[in-house]
């Protein structure tokens, strides 16, 4: 609203923040997406499973989770890559399959350990996390089951079997993991 006239001048940190993003070129994500993005996960992180809408200290009702981008808002971001436009981010800075919704925790290590969370990695995970809460949705009743990967050491060459292929594997079949599989591994032969 306008006040004699003028606009009333911008906070600091909102102009402190507009600036910055100008400089930076960083697209933000449209508030359309960023609820669509909060329905399709369910109200809970991405990463850890922590449900951001109730305050465990009050009970009450909150939104505590942020929606981050798995491809960078930016051209400069974590997890550019080479040859990564300013229309790229932007087109995908409102594109829900490039956008997680994450803990404030979780957001600040993707971020700050992009080496540690590579896009495709993201990626996987992110449609993982969508396929479990749609199963979930659509099947009223699923039947629980505890993941269990047994690695044995015969063969020279090591089989590897990680937890979210096992998970994504138990849900393709109608079980939801309770918990991150038991991987036990047996002593090399003789």
């Amino acid at each position: 609203p306008k006040i004699g006239g003028r606009s009333p001048p911008e906070s600091p940190a909102r102009t402190k923040r507009a600036i910055s993003r100008a400089r930076n070129k960083r697209h933000d994500v449209p508030e359309y997406v960023k609820f669509l993005v909060w329905i399709r996960a369910a109200g809970h992180c991405e990463q850890c499973g922590y449900d951001l809408t109730v305050d465990l200290r009050s009970g009450r009702a909150v939104k505590l989770g942020d929606v981050a981008h798995i491809a960078p808002a930016s051209p400069d971001g974590p997890r550019a890559f080479e040859d990564y436009t300013l229309e790229e981010a932007e087109r995908l800075s409102s594109d829900p399959d490039n956008l997680l919704l994450l803990c404030p925790g979780d957001h600040r290590r993707t971020d700050r350990s992009p080496d540690a969370y590579p896009i495709q990695d993201l990626q996987q995970h992110h449609l993982s996390h969508i396929a479990q809460i749609r199963h979930a949705a659509q099947r009223g009743e699923t039947q629980r089951a505890q993941g269990l990967i047994i690695l044995g050491r015969h063969w020279a060459t090591e089989n590897v079997i990680r937890p979210r292929d096992l998970q994504e594997a138990m849900l393709s079949e109608g079980l939801w993991a309770e918990a991150d599989p038991v991987v036990h591994v047996l002593p090399e032969p003789g």
